[in-house]
């Protein structure tokens, strides 16, 4: 998740590094960006994938409207907003509107995503995102989105949040659902899984072993750090380059 200058700063010193980081890498944003780091990513030449983002103090007022009064036409013109700065920004996958662990809301915003989305000409390729609380209500969001249209498919939810008065998630909430989900997935259908927020090296090899996996995302964490710390943008530099080598072998 990128969302500062100093983010992409090192990121552009890692991709001019190495040979082989667009193969593996790509970045996620979120709407609340600046100007000057729209025109940046813009015209970053890497894998973007983008969504609506948590509710923070940047949010757009459409958008935080949305999450406290769940309503359609509130719903066309969060999409008619989202899609325009998903068109801005540049991005290769553009995320739908996801409520929490909530199966239903969540369709009811992919459907009408895919519908205001096949009437425009919109330059991403649309991803639906899953919510639930259980396998069963995965697997019904996942097929549903599937006879909807959508070719990726992002599993949203797995992060535990820390309480209901925030949007602070720290860990996987259920390893076991995560794996069920990644096994069933990969033997059931032919689409392609964005697992959100969940990224650790530790799980490199457990992605491996399934070749449905299109990617997923840090949350950010890799570019935690002090500013007092001058050292900070090598640190994440040999972390990257640590990566890339786990990924690579």
């Amino acid at each position: 998740m990128v969302y500062r200058h100093c983010h992409l700063d090192v990121l552009e010193m890692y991709l001019k590094r190495s040979s082989t980081a667009r193969t593996i890498f790509g970045i996620m944003v979120n709407v609340g960006l600046s100007d000057s780091l729209r025109q940046r990513i813009r015209l970053l030449d890497v894998e973007k994938i983008a969504d609506c983002g948590l509710l923070n103090s940047k949010s757009p007022t459409i958008i935080k409207k949305l999450y406290t009064r769940f309503d359609e036409e509130l719903l066309i013109k969060a999409y008619e907003f989202l899609f325009e700065y998903y068109d801005e920004i540049n991005v290769n996958l553009g995320l739908t509107l996801d409520f929490y662990r909530e199966l239903t809301t969540t369709l009811k915003s992919a459907r009408l995503a895919m519908k205001i989305y096949e009437r425009g000409n919109y330059h991403f390729k649309l991803v639906g995102v899953a919510q639930g609380q259980s396998l069963k209500d995965y697997m019904d969001s996942i097929r549903e989105l599937i006879n909807l249209g959508y070719d990726i498919i992002a599993i949203g939810g797995l992060l535990k949040k820390l309480s209901r008065n925030n949007n602070i998630f720290l860990r996987v909430s259920d390893e076991v659902l995560m794996v069920e989900l990644l096994d069933i997935t990969s033997q059931t259908f032919d689409k392609r899984i964005i697992l959100l927020g969940v990224f650790n090296e530790k799980r490199i090899p457990m992605f491996k072993k399934y070749n449905n996996i299109y990617g997923c995302d840090f949350k950010g964490w890799v570019f935690r750090y002090d500013k007092r710390k001058g050292y900070w943008r090598d640190q994440v530099l040999d972390y990257l380059f640590k990566l890339e080598k786990m990924l690579m072998q």
